[in-house]
């Protein structure tokens, strides 16, 4: 028997990351030629008009189903992918049914643990640089500029610390919004209001 390579769409959303999942259908059917068959009858009555199939029904016509013998099958799945958890559920018709295979693809529990970290960090190096430019811009009359070099860090390492979720899709996912974006704001803010300090507390005195 040759391979055969088959496509699959699978359906979910990808700006769901970590939390997205994708769902699909695999239907098996096998037949072998028959000998001396007898065309039947259709045992739709006359009048009746037929449905369309689904989109997830095997594409079998129905004079092939009466002209072949269904063989039997035995099915035996497996998938391993870096990062990715795999459930399945096999479902058996009659000998005139094919076999379908609902799987469900969604990430591993590592990959959740490791990206609400990475968000957990964004969110803490945010607001502790916040906390420390408002203590510095609280001081006295000379502003400390250590905090401007942390956020000018920090607008280059954010996204670099951002890429390290495995598998992170481009920026616009759901962690973007929850974390991300607002950790960036929050740094540019800061150092925006640690320049115009500086500047205002450096003007020439008369």
């Amino acid at each position: 028997m040759n391979r055969i390579d088959a496509i699959f769409p699978l359906n979910g959303d990808l700006n769901r990351y970590p939390f997205d999942c994708y769902e699909t259908t695999l239907r098996l059917l096998m037949t072998t030629p028959a000998k001396n068959v007898q065309p039947q009858a259709s045992k739709i009555p006359a009048g009746i008009p037929e449905f369309p199939r689904q989109a997830d029904e095997l594409e079998v016509s129905p004079s092939a189903l009466l002209g072949n013998t269904p063989v039997a099958l035995s099915v035996s799945l497996s998938a391993s992918i870096p990062g990715i958890r795999f459930k399945g559920n096999v479902s058996r018709g009659n000998i005139q049914e094919p076999t379908g295979i609902a799987l469900r693809l969604a990430r591993a529990n590592s990959v959740i643990t490791v990206s609400l970290i990475v968000l957990l960090m964004m969110t803490v190096l945010s607001m502790s640089l916040f906390a420390m430019v408002i203590r510095a811009t609280m001081a006295g009359q000379k502003t400390d500029l250590l905090p401007l070099s942390v956020s000018i860090s920090l607008i280059f390492g954010l996204p670099a610390l951002r890429n390290i979720q495995p598998g992170v899709p481009p920026v616009g996912a759901i962690v973007d919004y929850v974390a991300f974006i607002w950790a960036e704001l929050i740094v540019a803010a800061s150092a925006v209001i640690i320049v115009w300090t500086w500047l205002l507390r450096s003007r020439p005195q008369s």
